[in-house]
């Protein structure tokens, strides 16, 4: 089965959901395949939950519990405002034509909400193309050049032809699934559309060997 992942490095439930999708998919025959979901890009504002005494609670009493559940670090990086994910995005693109893309996403995610670290900076994303033995003056070669640009900015084109609102967002095999859910529901989303997709051998007007769902 395939599922479509709609993510951006600065969502908090983005990263939850991405450990909870992974302890899910555990034992099962899963493609993922990750899109970027650039929440803002310049000239919108970024957030800043650092002043915002609304999201500092939303992070107490709801990010923190979970994260607990799925037994990870998280803290709420201590950056104000939040970074704008461009820069990374094109890291992923960079780390993707090496087969490092999954890799990649989960040492981002771990650099802003474990080590508190600012993604939205070159060199902090050096740091991590170094961690995956990867050529950091290719990659900010490829920055300065905006190689990646024109891919990233296909991204909103998809999300509109996918009709997708924000993240994060999943599509498992066809079903769009949005939110934040845990190990245990996503797993029964993934057995319940395996089932409903579910096609075997049978047989025919026009012979035997028909595959029918």
């Amino acid at each position: 089965m395939k599922i479509t992942v709609f993510s951006d490095y600065v969502c908090p439930f983005c990263y939850l959901g991405s450990i909870a999708l992974k302890k899910a998919c555990a034992g099962l025959d899963i493609d993922i395949e990750f899109h970027p979901y650039e929440l803002r890009r310049p000239p919108q504002p970024p957030v800043d939950p650092m002043h915002d005494p609304v999201r500092l609670k939303r992070f107490d009493e709801v990010l923190l519990p979970i994260a607990r559940q799925l037994d990870v670090a998280m803290t709420l990086p201590w950056i104000s405002p939040h970074p704008y994910s461009t820069n990374a995005f094109q890291g992923y693109y960079f780390a993707q034509q090496y087969g490092l893309g999954e890799r990649y996403n989960q040492l981002v995610f771990e650099a802003f909400y474990v080590h508190q670290q600012d993604i939205g900076e070159i060199g902090v994303l050096c740091t991590l193309m170094r961690k995956l033995n990867l050529d950091e003056t290719a990659f900010q070669t490829a920055l300065q050049q905006k190689t990646w640009m024109p891919q990233l900015d296909r991204q909103f084109q998809i999300r509109q032809e996918f009709r997708i609102q924000g993240c994060p967002s999943y599509l498992i095999h066809q079903r769009q699934v949005s939110g934040y859910h845990s190990p245990e529901q996503f797993r029964q989303l993934i057995l319940d559309e395996a089932a409903r997709t579910m096609t075997g051998m049978a047989c025919g007007v026009d012979g035997c060997g028909t595959s029918e769902q």
